[in-house]
């Protein structure tokens, strides 16, 4: 059962934590339902209470966006998505990576005829030692070491050159 205790206690762990939060079960939806109930009580207490809920609620849901698109940039790094995401988090998170592919990859200048790096599998020389890298799909790769000539999909390849990790065969 949510309480107005139960919404600080969320909003107090999303703020002092780095990564997403473990949610009660319909969290939002019963913490929104308690609240309605909340305002709908003849008490001006219990108005206030739901008020205060509802920005709390507000404030809970820009953390955890906030994390969630941090944790979209990084997953261009390797970084696994997170966990604890909502539904709605789990698309937004999607959708973040998906822009921030298609951004990355039409910024890098490409030569005269130049496939897109992020059409299907690259070539690469490495460069510097690279760990095992995740990728959004949650395939690994890796480890590699300088020398080795390496394929992979295009968007782990973009991430490897533009980190200055390989170079385009």
């Amino acid at each position: 059962m949510i309480t107005y205790e139960t919404i600080r206690s969320v909003h107090r762990a999303e703020r002092e934590n780095h990564d997403l939060q473990e949610l009660p079960e319909d969290f939002f939806s019963q913490a929104a339902e308690w609240a309605e109930r909340r305002k709908r009580e003849n008490d001006p207490l219990s108005a206030v209470e739901s008020e205060n809920a509802r920005k709390l609620l507000d404030e809970i849901v820009m953390l955890r966006a906030g994390k969630t698109v941090r944790a979209a940039v990084f997953s261009l790094k390797g970084v696994p998505p997170p966990r604890y995401m909502t539904e709605k988090e789990a698309e937004l998170y999607d959708a973040v990576v998906s822009l921030l592919k298609e951004h990355l990859s039409s910024s890098v200048p490409k030569a005269p005829g130049e496939k897109n790096i992020n059409e299907n599998v690259v070539k690469l020389r490495v460069k510097k030692d690279v760990p095992r890298i995740v990728d959004s799909s949650m395939k690994s790769y890796g480890p590699f070491k300088p020398g080795d000539e390496i394929e992979v999909p295009g968007d782990v390849a973009n991430m490897l050159v533009t980190r200055g990790f390989a170079e385009r065969v």
